[in-house]
Formats: C-alpha cells, sequence, structure tokens
C-alpha cells in the first residue's frame, strides 16, 4: 500500500478522475482512519456533501460494509449494476426472515434511494411487494425508475388492505413527484378527494382549471396543498392570496412557495402578518428578492431559526446579504448559508489559522467544507489532517487548487499564511 503525500493530493490533474480516485482510495486505505472516530465521521460527511468518482465509491462499498460511510455510497449513481442489485436482494432476504428493521442487513436499504436502481433490484423488491416497509417504497417511487406497470402493481398491493390515511403522502405524492406513476392511475388519483390534493401538487400535465378545482374542493382541510402546482400562473396566485386572506385558513405556504409566485406577491406576504404560516415557504423560494428577505429576516416574526435554515439552502438568496447574517447572527449561522460569499468564508477562516478546531459540524469545520472556501486557505487549514485532504484533492481536482508553496519544516502544503489573506 503506497502511502499518500500532500504533494499527490494537491498535483491531481483537473478533470484526471481516475487520479483523483487513486488519491482517494488510497487515503481511505489506511484502516486507522476508520477506527479514529474523527476521521470517520470527517470521511463520512466529505461522502455526503462531494461527488466522488465510481470507482471511489464502488471501493467504500466493497471495504466499509460495516461502516457508516457504506451507506452513504449506497446511493451513488456510479456504484454499479452488480453492487447495486446485490444490495437490494440482501435486504429482500432479510424482509423475508422477518422484515424487522432492526436487522443489520437493513442498513443498506439507502440502495433504493440510488437513480441508477436496476431492473434486478426492482424485481426482487416487488417480488415481497405486499410486506415491503413504507420508507423503501417511498424511495423507489422517489426515484423513477420504476414502470408504470411497477407503480401499479405496488399500488393494488397496498391500497387494497391499508385505510387511505397516509397512502396519499407516502405514495400518491412520491409516484406523482418521481414522475412514475402511469397516466391513468395519476386521473384515478385526481378525481378521487383522498387524493387529489397530493397528485394535484406535482402532476407535470395537470391543468390550471384542474389544479384550481381540487384546491376549491371545500371538506379536505389540506386541498391548498394543490397550489404549490408551478402550472399556476403569477396572476392565479395573486387571485389566490386576496381570496384565502379574506376567507382564512391554512394555506398561505402553498401559495407562496410555489415558484411561479411573482416577487412582488412575495414581498407583500412577507410583511403581512395574516401571511406568517407562509413565511418558510417564501425563505425557500428561488424567486424571492433581497427585499424579501431583509424583512423576513430583520423585520420578521419570532421562528428565525427555521427561517435561517430555509433561507440558507435557498440557491437564490443574494450573496452579499449573507454578511449582514454574520453580523446579526454570528458566524456560525452565515456559514450554513450555501451562497455565503467566498470573502466571508476567508474572513472567519482567519480565526482558525494555526490551529485545529473541534470535529462534527462546528464553525471551523464548515469552513473548511464551505464550498466557497477559496482552496488556498482550505488547503492550509487541512494540511495537518489527513482525514481532510480529500477536501483539497476535491479542489485540485476541479482545477481550483493554487501552485504550491513549501510549509515549515519541508512539509508540502498549498499556500503561504492565511494571514495576509484574512487582514
Amino acid at each position: 500500500m503506497a502511502t499518500i503525500s500532500f504533494s499527490d493530493v494537491t498535483g491531481i490533474t483537473p478533470d484526471d478522475e481516475d487520479e483523483y480516485a487513486r488519491v482517494l482510495i488510497g487515503l481511505w486505505q489506511d484502516p486507522s482512519l476508520w477506527q479514529n472516530a474523527d476521521g470517520g465521521e470527517t470521511t463520512r460527511r466529505f461522502l455526503e456533501e462531494r461527488r466522488v468518482p465510481d470507482a471511489a465509491a464502488q471501493w467504500v462499498y466493497d471495504e466499509c460494509q460495516y461502516d457508516d460511510a457504506c451507506r452513504v455510497v449506497l446511493s451513488h449513481p456510479g456504484l454499479g449494476e452488480k453492487r447495486i442489485t446485490e444490495a437490494a436482494r440482501v435486504i429482500v432476504s432479510a424482509i423475508k426472515v422477518g422484515g424487522s428493521q432492526r436487522d443489520p442487513r437493513m442498513a443498506l436499504s439507502k440502495v433504493f434511494d440510488n437513480p441508477s436502481l436496476t431492473r434486478g433490484a426492482i424485481d426482487a423488491a416487488m417480488s415481497v411487494a405486499t410486506i415491503l416497509p413504507d420508507f423503501i417504497v417511498y424511495s423507489m417511487l422517489r426515484g423513477g425508475a420504476l414502470t408504470g406497470d411497477d407503480v401499479q402493481a405496488l399500488w393494488e398491493s397496498r391500497s387494497e388492505n391499508r385505510s387511505y390515511l397516509g397512502l396519499g403522502r407516502d405514495f400518491v405524492e412520491p409516484a406523482v413527484r418521481g414522475g412514475s406513476a402511469p397516466d391513468s392511475l395519476v386521473d384515478e388519483w385526481l378525481n378521487d378527494g383522498r387524493y387529489a390534493h397530493y397528485a394535484a401538487a406535482y402532476a407535470a400535465g395537470v391543468s390550471e382549471e384542474t389544479v384550481l378545482r381540487v384546491a376549491h374542493s371545500g371538506w379536505n382541510p389540506l386541498a391548498a396543498r394543490a397550489l404549490m402546482n408551478p402550472v399556476l400562473s403569477g396572476e392565479a396566485l395573486w387571485n389566490e392570496m386576496r381570496r384565502l386572506r379574506r376567507e382564512g385558513g391554512d394555506w398561505a405556504h402553498y401559495v407562496l412557495a410555489n415558484k411561479s409566485a411573482h416577487p412582488a406577491m412575495l414581498e407583500v406576504g412577507a410583511r403581512d402578518n395574516k401571511c406568517e404560516s407562509g413565511w418558510v415557504g417564501i425563505a425557500g423560494n428561488p424567486v424571492a428578492t433581497r427585499t424579501v428577505f431583509e424583512t423576513l429576516l430583520f423585520t420578521g416574526g419570532d421562528d428565525k431559526l427555521r427561517l435561517l435554515q430555509e433561507a440558507g439552502r435557498n440557491r437564490g438568496f443574494p450573496p452579499g446579504l449573507v454578511w449582514d447574517v454574520d453580523r446579526v447572527f454570528g458566524s456560525s449561522t452565515a456559514l450554513n448559508f450555501r451562497n455565503a460569499p467566498s470573502d466571508l468564508v476567508r474572513d472567519v477562516a482567519g480565526f482558525y489559522a494555526g490551529g485545529r478546531f473541534s470535529r462534527g459540524y462546528s464553525t471551523g469545520m464548515n469552513v473548511v467544507f464551505h464550498r466557497h472556501c477559496p482552496p488556498g486557505v482550505r488547503s492550509d487549514l487541512a494540511w495537518r489532517d489527513r482525514a481532510l485532504w480529500p477536501l483539497v484533492a476535491d479542489d485540485a481536482y476541479r482545477g481550483r487548487h493554487v501552485k504550491k508553496t513549501g510549509a515549515p519544516g519541508g512539509a508540502d502544503v498549498g499556500v503561504s499564511s492565511l494571514y495576509p489573506l484574512c487582514g
């Protein structure tokens, strides 16, 4: 087993997937990494947040089946037909002998989240369709790999023996969102008051008229859920907002989370206390404006934690506004924003220059893992800890790494001191 040096990590040729995989596997071949709780946790986080080459994912599956890292790569699209089918058959054998989720073999169940789910894996699951756990059925439906016949068979096996309660959320919604349900079944759900609102919220080929018909069916308190469908025009959403504001009800989230909403409507909703139940939906809406976010985060309601979490995941959040989040709520919160600008990440990193930081999802670790962390900053923070080297390898593979210099003592590191960068 060849020892991987920091020069190997930083020297990966951009876009050379084979070299990138070789370096990652070389780093992970050190058994002490997996025996060390900190190292194992860091590696699992890397696998969750970075797309690794197929060969690297396959190695983790083959060598770390009793580690949580294996569960992470089970949903990797490059895992390969053999491994995906094998994992599914192991799970099915566990279900046949009792179906207990406590069976250690059920740890492989995340394979059903794989977007490259194989026909062999599907056939294995369908052989025990009537006793499949709900979470596995949910994953299969969301993935979109099932045929219309598969969905029909699963529906028949479950709807005959179960109350409609729960079937809408656990079956109809994922089947429609995943696009695997046949048109005939979607039409059946749209015309059934028990399931219509789940289908109408996500059906791609449904008309605006159909969505509004379902939303206006008064007997079901969840009927307004249909208003989430982006097929609705901005004008229709304005009309619904005015109507429902007059009539009351738990509707605001569905209207204000709709990606077809006009930004001006979101600005009105953010200032209206009657729309408070929809503010989280606004925070996650990519069409929201800077004015909307300023209103929600700095003058809005008391549930700041949920608003900040949702806004942090929003790809449309203005990067410049993250500085204000940093000033008001602190660096730890600001780094949870996917759009945090690189100069803010660099500024926070200055505090950790030359020292170690706590593991887990700490502020220091969030600096290193942040996708906008400057590559030179990341290499300076990571070079003392081999568990973090895969992050530097990822930068090199993506062509982000800067020219290397020598560290004191002869060690190879990425850039010079952080302090000039953080001024």
